[in-house]
């Protein structure tokens, strides 16, 4: 059986989804990114995914969300279903609230959400095993079953759609740390969307982003472009100022080295750990950093203006002190970097969510 991987920030997942696609492959797509792993399988009928859901969300919140049901109608008939011991789905279709196709299609969005969310990998590991079986494997997820078409196209141009306003997003949200805050604004919440509605609900000045998204139940994207919206409207305050700063809330974190010869690239990636809870300590050269190697928690090399001068920090670090570092680099010096020793290279520009989550898992 054939099998085949790589990274997949060099091939791309659209890419490799379309040719698997196209190419008519039955078998299993493992991607991976640190501890985050899903695996789509393709089959005859189309793609499924078989592991790797963050969460499945109850049925009945779907249909709320939805606008098929209503609160109190979910709850009579989760009050009929404990009683009864029935599937709410079943008692939805034979009250004639939602059809059979209703719930699959629910179903099918939902296992779309999980597929888009790794678009939103900036990098990974991808690992493709042939099958000439469509059975399930042990252990499959809780949205196994569900199946979505085969046809890749338009999954992939929603996907795309996603990127690009998530990059937007991130000019204003760069990190998931921060603690949205309810300002005094009286704006209608009239023709908020009922996502929207429901975070701002959410909002209470303590739970950070990440924590939104837990407690809600949506997909990041969906928590994400909710609070970019609400900040539009001046419902919601982001801004570091209105929370009291990161760096103000609590001391100064473990110990990041910064080796950036470039004065504003360094400033920038500086205040992004610095808002992420680290120390930073700023070398423009490895005469500065050389003192600082050993007692840093995490190093980051950046190979910009001089590839070679950057590979030879590279090599310092890798044979000297026998540290993990992370490399930044652009596209053009992509291949030498791969071959610098580090542990993570990261292509600019560097979203800020994944500078502080490589960081962190350099340091763990």
């Amino acid at each position: 059986m054939r099998t085949f991987g790589g990274d997949l920030g060099i091939l791309g997942l659209g890419n490799l989804l379309q040719v698997i696609s196209m190419s008519q492959g039955r078998g299993f797509l493992t991607i991976s990114q640190g501890e985050d792993k899903k695996t789509i399988q393709f089959t005859t009928q189309g793609i499924r995914l078989v592991s790797g859901v963050r969460r499945a969300i109850p049925l009945g919140q779907i249909l709320v969300r939805s606008g098929r049901l209503t609160p109190p109608q979910l709850e009579a008939l989760l009050t009929e279903q404990r009683a009864t011991a029935r599937r709410l789905g079943d008692l939805v279709i034979e009250r004639g609230i939602v059809t059979r196709e209703a719930i699959e299609q629910a179903l099918r969005d939902q296992v779309s959400e999980e597929i888009y969310d790794i678009f939103a990998w900036p990098e990974g590991r991808f690992y493709f095993a042939e099958s000439e079986s469509d059975n399930l494997p042990n252990a499959a997820g809780p949205l196994a079953t569900v199946t979505l078409d085969a046809n890749m196209i338009s999954l992939m141009v929603e996907a795309a759609r996603r990127v690009d306003e998530m990059k937007l997003i991130r000019s204003e949200i760069p990190v998931d740390r921060l603690i949205p805050q309810r300002t005094a604004a009286k704006t209608s919440t009239d023709d908020l969307g009922a996502a929207s509605r429901e975070i701002l609900s959410l909002v209470d000045g303590q739970r950070s982003i990440d924590q939104l998204v837990h407690v809600s139940n949506y997909p990041k994207f969906t928590v994400l472009h909710s609070l970019y919206d609400l900040k539009h409207r001046g419902m919601v305050s982001l801004e570091a100022s209105a929370q009291g700063g990161l760096a103000e809330q609590r001391p100064a974190g473990p110990t990041v080295l910064l080796i950036a010869p470039e004065d504003g690239t360094r400033a920038e990636m500086s205040e992004q750990l610095k808002d992420g809870g680290w120390s930073v300590v700023e070398a423009p050269t490895w005469a500065d950093a050389e003192g600082w190697v050993d007692p840093a928690a995490a190093v980051i090399v950046d190979l910009a203006p001089d590839v070679d001068q950057g590979l030879a920090i590279c090599d310092r670090l890798r044979e000297d002190s026998k540290k993990s570092f992370i490399v930044v680099t652009e596209a053009s010096a992509q291949m030498q970097a791969l071959q610098s020793g580090a542990r993570y290279v990261l292509l600019k520009p560097v979203p800020a969510q994944v500078l502080l989550d490589r960081t962190a898992q350099l340091r763990g």
